[in-house]
């Protein structure tokens, strides 16, 4: 479904982050998966794109959500629902398990700089992230974080073919 405002709506900030702080706190559990308890394998990533102080947020889980959060209001949630998104957030959780070595534990989740882009991925044992790194580095595909990059900006695209957006 596509996000956006009502009459009622809280302001489109609040939305944007109760949406996204969700996913710190979910717990295998809450996706009806089973992990160890002390793995560090993730079971959700979620990727904040900044783009001129705003932020975008692609989220995606190893059941399949996919969806896209924006800070000025909007979005795309319910990626879920369609094989193409399925497909395309799993496998972008898959990718982000092969970084979690180059990562560390995170206790706050801050929003990247500029035109930065930050990656967390949620594991069992914590939530692990990255120093922000420059979009337009990741995008060249010379840095060591760019087929992570490359796998979220698949949920995107998906998400876009979905919602014809």
């Amino acid at each position: 479904s596509v996000l956006g405002p009502t009459k009622d709506s809280p302001p489109p900030e609040e939305v944007y982050l109760g949406l996204r702080n969700i996913w710190f706190t979910t717990k295998p559990e809450d996706l009806n998966i089973t992990f160890e308890p002390e793995s560090q394998v993730p079971y959700a990533v979620v990727m904040d794109i900044g783009i001129d102080g705003d932020t975008v947020t692609i989220v995606s889980s190893i059941i399949g959500d996919g969806s896209m959060y924006t800070s000025t209001g909007g979005g795309v949630i319910g990626g879920i629902e369609h094989e193409n998104v399925r497909k395309a957030s799993i496998n972008f959780v898959t990718i982000a398990g092969k970084f979690i070595d180059k990562m560390e534990l995170a206790a706050e989740f801050p929003f990247p700089s500029g035109n930065n882009i930050k990656f967390y991925l949620i594991t069992p044992s914590g939530v692990y992230t990255t120093e922000e790194v420059d979009a337009d580095m990741l995008a060249s595909g010379n840095h060591e974080l760019s087929s992570l990059f490359l796998a979220g900006n698949d949920v995107i695209t998906e998400l876009r073919i979905t919602t014809g957006q």
